[in-house]
């Protein structure tokens, strides 16, 4: 009976192999879902930055920091702010207003650093998409057998089936989620600290070096 079952499921996965458009993630719309695009489409990117800011009082940088991620339609995924280091803190931006809000956060401090980077994902987007149909089409038609079967044997063994394809879509459609929002927002982290502030003796030996610079 087993046998039996594993023929009909490979016998109803396989017309559902052949792939052809697939759904693929559309940066910066979160809540769109997915839609079906040809190979040849714009590449699915994953964007981080970061930004390094030197200021006097890296709390209220942060505090601003906040605010502009909120207002720009994102938020505050992370913060840490400590006397020794200052603020490191990680921010969700909408993709398409990435640009908008590093100009933003510059403007909070000195800039002593600034990057942007991309990890193209389009491969990945397009295996998930496609193992997820293909799982979704052999759970249906597997259901369809399901309610034709009359043997009590083989009605079990389906239900057993029919749970571990459920597990294996959950678990697609999770990661699925995870890489649309990483998709559509970027991730910017951004570290603040104050400037060196000389002691008694860090002046003295500032003046000292001078005295050996001739321009």
């Amino acid at each position: 009976m087993t046998q039996r079952l594993i023929l009909i499921f490979v016998l109803l996965l396989l017309p559902g192999c052949a792939k052809k458009a697939v759904p693929v993630v559309v940066p910066g719309r979160p809540d769109s879902g997915s839609r079906a695009i040809p190979a040849d489409a714009d590449r699915v990117l994953i964007k981080r930055a970061s930004i390094r800011l030197k200021a006097e009082d890296p709390e209220a940088v942060g505090i601003a920091a906040t605010k502009i991620a909120s207002d720009l339609g994102g938020y505050t995924e992370e913060s840490e702010v400590s006397k020794d280091r200052g603020l490191r803190l990680t921010l969700r931006i909408p993709v398409a207003r990435l640009d908008q809000a590093l100009e933003q956060l510059s403007r909070l401090g000195k800039v002593k650093d600034r990057s942007v980077s991309s990890e193209d994902v389009t491969e990945r987007a397009v295996d998930l998409e496609a193992r997820l149909n293909n799982l979704i089409l052999a759970r249906d038609r597997l259901k369809k057998h399901f309610q034709e079967t009359k043997d009590l044997k083989e009605v079990l063994e389906i239900e057993r089936e029919l749970a571990r394809l459920q597990g294996e879509i959950d678990s697609l459609e999770g990661q699925l989620k995870h890489l649309r929002s990483r998709v559509a927002l970027a991730t910017v982290t951004l570290y603040a600290a104050r400037g060196t502030v000389l002691g008694p003796l860090g002046y003295l030996r500032w003046g000292i070096s001078k005295l050996f610079v001739i321009r």
